[in-house]
Formats: structure tokens, sequence, C-alpha cells
């Protein structure tokens, strides 16, 4: 009897901890995308900023789905160079969170990290201005170029730009969703398997990556749902050229103020990127269980 009162007291308490992060959740998280899906089935007034109303329309999704490719378009070129940025950032990831697990060197352990941690802590605008200066046509890179005396390339507004600064963003979000899956992975079966014969490259994709594959699949999501949702780099490095979907989505809340349409958007990039990111999550699980 005593047992079950221990238990019950104790799911109480946990409902009381949890309460308050789950209210912050329920409202400010699902209300606000409950609100935003409302509002895309509104009616664009001009002149109005928000309005919501009980005559709910489709007329935005038609109007930008239904009737003309353009947007088609740009959602395409979110998805793809997102997913671009995502496998670049991942594969770069990958060999600098193991570097950090396995060095046997602290200094060097301490220094990666310290230079990873850092680098969150850094302006977005103040990075991106950095790569703005080493793409311009005048800038660093092309510098370099022509002072080997090749022809300068055009590097800003272009998609490669957008995926450079992605990159540069997202791949030490991915390294620090990396270490510790990898940190994980016990060396001891690493060190079995060495003294079985079996060489490095052989332990390495026989036991460590197989085992940490979670961390793979946790990290790729991680950094694919950051790289959609990505504005400043689009922005800057894109100069109004190669636009995401966020870009598309603040230009029509910032400068026309169809805040409809911009949700209309917003809520067709949200079900996107999750209906891929669930597919992604299948298709690595199986990969994962094809290890085992």
């Amino acid at each position: 009897m005593s047992l079950d009162t221990d238990e019950s007291s104790g799911r109480r308490w946990l409902a009381l901890f949890l309460a308050p992060a789950a209210l912050v959740f329920v409202f400010l998280y699902l209300g606000a995308l409950c609100l935003l899906f409302v509002q895309s089935l509104q009616i664009y007034n001009p002149g109005r900023i928000v309005q919501i109303s009980g005559s709910l329309t489709l007329q935005n999704y038609i109007e930008y789905f239904g009737r003309t490719l353009v947007y088609y378009g740009f959602l395409w070129d979110t998805l793809r160079i997102g997913g671009i940025a995502t496998v670049i950032s991942v594969l770069i990831a990958y060999p600098l969170a193991y570097k950090i697990t396995r060095t046997q060197r602290r200094l060097l352990k301490k220094t990666l990290l310290t230079v990873l941690v850092t680098s969150f802590f850094i302006n977005s605008i103040v990075k991106v201005y950095s790569w703005v200066i080493m793409l311009a046509d005048t800038g660093l890179v092309n510098g370099a170029l022509a002072s080997l005396g090749y022809d300068r390339i055009r590097f800003l507004g272009t998609d490669l730009a957008v995926a450079i600064g992605l990159v540069y963003f997202l791949f030490p979000i991915a390294t620090m969703a990396l270490v510790g899956p990898i940190n994980n992975v016990d060396q001891t079966l690493e060190q079995a398997a060495a003294n079985l014969g079996a060489a490095n490259t052989k332990a390495f994709f026989d036991i460590t990556l197989p085992l940490s594959m979670p961390g793979i699949i946790a990290s790729t999501l991680l950094t694919y749902a950051l790289a959609v949702s990505s504005f400043i780099a689009p922005m800057f490095l894109g100069s109004g050229i190669a636009p995401m979907m966020s870009n598309i989505i603040y230009l029509r809340y910032s400068e026309t103020f169809n805040y409809p349409g911009g949700s209309a958007l917003a809520v067709v990039l949200l079900v996107t990127s999750l209906s891929i990111a669930y597919g992604l999550n299948k298709v690595l699980t199986k990969r994962l269980k094809g290890f085992g």
C-alpha cells in the first residue's frame, strides 16, 4: 500500500515539476502555430495588419501554389540548398567530433571545444558579413584568384554562396550534436576488434559508425531543420537573387504587411520540412537497423 502511495505521490510531484514547461510549450509554441494556421486562412485586406475572423478560405494557398509555379521554385531551392548544406555540415562535423572524443591530448580537445563553443557567441551578422567580405567581387577569394591569374568569380547572389554560409553556421551545431553519441561508444569495443586483428578502418565501419548512427540521425534532422528555416545567410549572401522561403515570408510580412499570405507560406514550409524530416528519420532508422 505504501509503495502505491509513494508512486502516486511521485507522479504528482513529476506532473507539478513539468507543468510550467508544458504550459509554455502549449501556449507559446502550439498556440502560436495554431494562430499562424488560422491567420493563413484569412483574406488579405491591404492596410490591415492582423485580422482574425470566422470566415476561412484557402485563397492564399491557391494564389501561391495553385496558379503559379514560382513559389514551387522557391520551395524547391530552399529544400535543395538546405539538404546540400546539411550533408556537407554532417560530413565535416563527424570527423571533427570523432577527433574531439578520441584524442588523448587534453589541450587539443579543450582547444577544439573552446573554438566550437565560442562560435555560438559570435553575432550572426558579424559572421555573415565576414563571408560577404570574403566572397565579394573585390573580396579576398577573388583577389587571390586574380593574383593567380584566374578570372574573378561571382559568388554573392548565388546558391553556392548561400550554401557556404549555411555550412559555416551549421557545422558547429552538427559537431556538438555528435560529440555526445560518439563519446558514448565504448572504446573497449574498438580495442577488442583491434586485438582480434581488425584494421582501424574496419573497426570504425563495423563498430563505431553503426553505434553512433542515432547521433548522426539526430544531428542530421537538427541541422536540416535549421538549414531550411535559415534567414540571415540567404538574405545577405543571396543578395535577393537566391532567396529562400524564409526571405519570401519576411517580405510578405514586412513590406506588404500581407500576414495571411506570409502565414500560408510559413505553413507550407513547416509542413513540407516536417514531412521530409519524418521521411529522413524513417530512412535513416532503417539504415540503422541494417547496420545492426
